[in-house]
C-alpha cells in the first residue's frame, strides 16, 4: 500500500500562531491556495482515495485535493484529529509560557502532558498507530491519501520513521511512505508546499 499522509492548508489560527485542536476553523484563502499546490504535488503518485479527520480544515483540503486530482473522499474520522491541548486551546506559544511555563517546542511537546485535560504524547502515538493500521487494513492493496493535522502526522512520522528531530510539518507537508504486513516506511520524504506556520 502507498500512504501519503499531508497536513492541512492554512487557517486564520495559524496565521495567528494559535495551538488548536478542537476549534474548527475553516481555510483562509492562502490555505484554498495550499491545498491545490499539495494535489498538483502529488498528481504523479496515483493516489485512489483520500481519507481525512472529521475538521472542517482538514475537510476543505481533501475537498480541494479530490476535485483537483479526481480522486473519491472515502470518509472523515475522529481518529486522525490534531492532539488535544487541553487548556493551552486557542492559546500562542508565548501565552503559553506565560501562563502555564511551558516552551512549546512542536506539536509533540512533552511538558504539555501535565496540564490536565491534554491529550498525553503517548495517548496520542497510540492513537496514531490505531489510525495507520485500519488505513493498512482498509487500503492494502491500494494508495490512500491522509490529510490530517500537525501532530498527527508529526507521530505517523516520528513513528515510520523512528526520529523526527529538526522536521517541521508546514500547512499542506506531506510524506510518502509503502506499507506492507503492518509496517511502512518512507519512499519521498517531506515536501513543504511553502514555510509558514510549523507544527
Amino acid at each position: 500500500m502507498i500512504l501519503g499522509i499531508a497536513r492541512h492548508g492554512e487557517t486564520d489560527s495559524n496565521s495567528m500562531k494559535l495551538w488548536v485542536s478542537d476549534s474548527d476553523y475553516p481555510l483562509n484563502d492562502k490555505g484554498k491556495i495550499q491545498a491545490k499546490l499539495l494535489a498538483t504535488s502529488l498528481r504523479n503518485y496515483g493516489f485512489k482515495q483520500i481519507v481525512t479527520s472529521d475538521k472542517r480544515r482538514a475537510i476543505e483540503t481533501a475537498e480541494i485535493v479530490s476535485h483537483e486530482l479526481g480522486i473519491p473522499i472515502y470518509g472523515s474520522f475522529k481518529i486522525f484529529r490534531d492532539r488535544n491541548y487541553g487548556p493551552a486551546e486557542g492559546l500562542t506559544s508565548d501565552e503559553i509560557y506565560n501562563k502555564f511555563g511551558i516552551r512549546m517546542r512542536n506539536s509533540l511537546t512533552p511538558e504539555l502532558d501535565l496540564l490536565p485535560g491534554a491529550e498525553k504524547v503517548e495517548e496520542l502515538r497510540d492513537r496514531v498507530i490505531k489510525g495507520l493500521d485500519f488505513l493498512m487494513n482498509k487500503f492494502e492493496e491500494s494508495s490512500v491519501l491522509l490529510i490530517t493535522h500537525g501532530a498527527f502526522a508529526r507521530m505517523a512520522y516520528r513513528i515510520i520513521n523512528g526520529d523526527d528531530q529538526g522536521i517541521y510539518f508546514y500547512n499542506c507537508s506531506n510524506f510518502i511512505s509503502e506499507c506492507n504486513n503492518s509496517k511502512c516506511k518512507i519512499i519521498r520524504g517531506l515536501e513543504h508546499i511553502n514555510f509558514d506556520d510549523s507544527s
